[in-house]
């Protein structure tokens, strides 16, 4: 006697979604990483809050602590920046561990542009690259550019363990909050005055 079709097909079904539970596993948990040079830097996720702690926003370089959950790994490397393919060096974002503990960071430097009225805290230059290094071009106009970086296995920034997706948006080119208030106050005067000069 042959069993119930019914019950064969839902034996079929559930072994199904069960195995492909167990080959495509459970989706991975988006977390978004944003820093600039001048020490400002979040850390969002949907499943959990993360604090990005910047310390030494009066001393160089700037360094960003990643608090990563434990059981999660930082693949250590550098990623280099450049406004184009053939131009300098802007930026080198390093994916590192710092201190006794293997703290994960992410240490920003930045180029020394003779001249820029709005230096960074980050324009310090840049050191030796690391061994794993990886170069892309910045996007955006100067002054306001950077880049969104998604890193995948082995690449600098891959974050592995917990099933966590980290993204970068690296900010270049921000100015200090002072450098804005000075701006701002510059065309408040200017509006000021414009109706007077019209006259």
């Amino acid at each position: 006697m042959l069993p119930n079709p019914r019950r064969v097909a839902l034996a079929l079904v559930s072994a199904c979604a069960i195995f492909g539970l167990h080959i495509g596993g459970a989706a991975a948990v988006p977390v978004t990483v944003t820093v600039d040079e001048n020490c400002h830097g979040t850390a969002a996720s949907p499943t959990m809050s993360l604090t990005l702690n910047c310390p030494g926003t009066a001393t160089v370089p700037v360094i960003y602590v990643l608090p990563l959950p434990a059981g999660s790994t930082l693949t250590d490397g550098d990623l280099i920046l450049a406004e184009t393919s053939t131009g300098p060096i802007s930026d080198l974002i390093r994916f590192t561990h710092a201190g006794p503990s293997s703290t994960p960071v992410i240490v920003f430097f930045s180029d020394t542009t003779p001249g820029d009225p709005a230096p960074s805290l980050a324009d310090i230059g840049f050191p030796a690259p690391q061994a794993n290094v990886l170069a892309r071009v910045e996007i955006g106009s100067e002054g306001n550019n950077g880049f969104t970086y998604t890193p995948t296995s082995g690449q600098p920034g891959f974050v592995s363990g917990n099933n966590l997706q980290a993204t970068y948006v690296i900010r270049s080119d921000v100015p200090e909050p002072g450098t804005l208030l000075l701006l701002g106050l510059a065309l408040a005067g200017l509006g000021i005055a414009w109706p007077r000069a019209a006259r």
